[in-house]
């Protein structure tokens, strides 16, 4: 019979005993089931091996519905590869979960990018492990101040000064002499004064003749 091995047994008092060996079926089957049992017992131990040992935000202060970076660093100290799930929290708030697969002692970083509408402090929890943000009210825009321009400064021209001319008194002009014209005499006037002349002259002579 394939798979059993038929011995027969000395009993005391000089009875033997069929006694049957387990088939290879059984073999089989318990072989696995030690497999599953050791595989599952490995597991359940090596999830304590994967822990978050780091959590960081930034930046640590937004305003209202500004963007934060959660960053969680996961890290395996066992001796198997593991496939696990990080929840982040935000106040006790599960905002994200990533499936992320983590070699036999290796490290990796896992991110996450939230964004709050209302000012506060937020507490963030991943793993076990913590951090805070801060978010702030928006600020008032101030005004910024409308620039005039510059004017233009046009130089001024300065007026090129024009020399005034000195007056030269005016050379007064000699007013010629008038030269009077000679009235004309009147034909015979110079015969009659010269008639007369004599006559004056014959009178003067004669008297002196009759004195002596």
């Amino acid at each position: 019979h394939i798979g059993s091995d038929n011995r027969r047994i000395k009993r005391k008092g000089g009875e033997k005993k069929k006694m049957r060996k387990p088939s290879l079926g059984v073999l089989v089957v318990l072989i696995a089931i030690a497999i599953v049992v050791g595989t599952s017992t490995s597991a359940t131990a090596s999830e304590t091996n994967v822990t978050v040992t780091n959590v960081t935000v930034s930046p640590e202060s937004v305003e209202v519905g500004e963007d934060v970076t959660i960053t969680a660093t996961v890290e395996n100290v066992g001796n198997i590869t593991e496939n696990v799930t990080i929840v982040f929290e935000v106040n006790e708030e599960e905002v994200k979960s990533v499936n992320v697969t983590v070699n036999a002692n290796a490290t990796e970083i896992v991110n996450c990018i939230v964004a709050q509408d209302e000012p506060g402090t937020y507490d963030v929890t991943v793993g076990g492990a913590s951090a805070t943000f801060t978010v702030t009210a928006p600020r008032t825009p101030i005004p910024s101040p409308t620039l005039s321009p510059t004017p233009i400064v046009t130089p001024t021209l300065i007026p090129t000064l024009t020399p005034t001319p000195t007056e030269t008194p005016p050379i007064a002009t000699p007013t010629p002499e008038e030269t009077p014209t000679p009235t004309p005499t009147p034909a015979g006037f110079e015969a009659g004064i010269a008639i007369a002349g004599m006559l004056a002259v014959t009178y003067i002579l004669i008297r002196k003749g009759w004195k002596k």
